[in-house]
C-alpha cells in the first residue's frame, strides 16, 4: 500500500463526495462499453391525484440499467411495491435491450 495514500472515513454524507464517486464510476463505465446515449428512467407509483408514493429513478445506457434511487412511503412498505417497481424497470430495460442491472 502506498504510504502517501490514506483511508478517510466520514459519516457526514457529503453530497459532493458522493457525486464525485458516482461520476468516477460513470466515467469508468463509459470508457469500457460501446458508444450509446444515456437515457433517464423514472418509474413512479402514484395515487389518482398524481401524488408520488413510491418511485425508482436511474438511467439506461448501452446494455446497462443503472438504478440510482428506490423509495417507498413507509406505510406502503412490505406490500411488494418496491419489487413491482424493480420488475417494471427490468422489463423496460429488456424492451430497450438493456440487460445488466446495477
Amino acid at each position: 500500500m502506498n504510504k502517501d495514500i490514506i483511508i478517510r472515513i466520514t459519516e457526514d454524507g457529503n453530497e459532493r463526495e458522493i457525486n464525485e464517486i458516482y461520476e468516477m464510476l460513470k466515467a469508468y463505465n463509459l470508457s469500457n462499453r460501446e458508444e450509446s446515449k444515456n437515457v433517464p428512467l423514472g418509474i413512479f407509483y402514484e395515487d389518482i391525484k398524481g401524488k408520488k408514493l413510491a418511485g425508482l429513478t436511474g438511467e439506461t445506457f448501452g446494455n446497462w440499467l443503472c438504478i440510482r434511487y428506490l423509495f417507498v412511503e413507509e406505510h406502503l412498505r412490505k406490500e411488494g411495491i418496491g419489487s413491482e417497481l424493480l420488475l417494471a424497470a427490468e422489463n423496460e430495460a429488456k424492451i430497450k435491450k438493456e440487460v445488466c442491472i446495477v
